[in-house]
């Protein structure tokens, strides 16, 4: 394995066709398999975090009470949010842990540190609870790479509303696990005007990647960052 094989491409050039595929807009990294969706029986993580779902949304109930921050930072101030409202509780942030939501969720911080795929401590991952406000919908977006699958718990979603990735659409049920790819153009809607939805959001590496490619990828990706820092 050598650094050849990373690819760092701009979005327009692999989103230029109509069919459904991944557009990440820093970093495409080649022979992962490209679902919008995931099967969940990839994932062993995904009946543990259910089982303590109680506990997650009686943490979440309380954060939300006493942490009046909004961690969502639109990057390069294109903000995501077409219309409505939206609220990111970060537990990690790009690698960097949120010490105040970590100690007011414990419960929920020790179930994300059991996942063993977590992308916490890197340039790629975030964890956060996302709060979804009533008649709010994201504009289509793709994240920065394929690398890392995106995860969600859904809390309490009531009312009508989808995920949609690539060309395919999903609804939240509570309590059930959403692993979907967000390198693809994907878009958040909650169509209930009243009630906002609540998700336990978190990034976990691509399950095709091994141990060593993962060290190669952060350290090369953390290696590109600092000359686009510099530059």
């Amino acid at each position: 394995m050598t650094a050849s094989k990373l690819l760092i491409l701009g979005t327009k050039l692999i989103a230029s066709t109509a069919i459904a595929r991944p557009a990440p807009t820093t970093l495409y990294y080649p022979g992962l398999q490209s679902n919008q969706f995931h099967d969940l029986a990839r994932f062993s993580f995904t009946e543990v975090l259910r089982e303590n779902l109680k506990a997650i949304q009686s943490e979440f109930a309380y954060l939300k009470e006493v942490y009046k921050v909004n961690d969502y930072t639109p990057v390069e101030d294109k903000s995501v949010v077409a219309q409505g409202n939206m609220q990111w509780m970060t537990f990690w942030d790009f690698g960097k842990p949120n010490e105040d939501v970590r100690k007011l969720c414990p419960r929920t911080t020790k179930l994300l540190e059991t996942i063993p795929d977590l992308v916490s401590t890197t340039p790629y991952g975030r964890s956060f609870f996302l709060r979804l406000g009533p008649a709010t919908s994201l504009r289509p977006h793709s994240s920065s790479t394929n690398i890392k699958l995106r995860c969600h718990l859904s809390l309490s979603v009531p009312g009508e509303g989808f995920l949609r990735v690539g060309g395919k659409f999903a609804q939240w049920e509570e309590g059930k696990m959403l692993v979907f790819d967000g390198s693809y153009s994907h878009e958040l809607v909650n169509l209930d005007k009243d009630k906002e939805k609540s998700i336990l959001a978190f990034d976990v590496w691509h399950p095709d990647l091994t141990k060593e490619e993962r060290g190669l990828l952060v350290r090369e990706y953390t290696s590109f960052l600092e000359k686009q820092n510099k530059s």
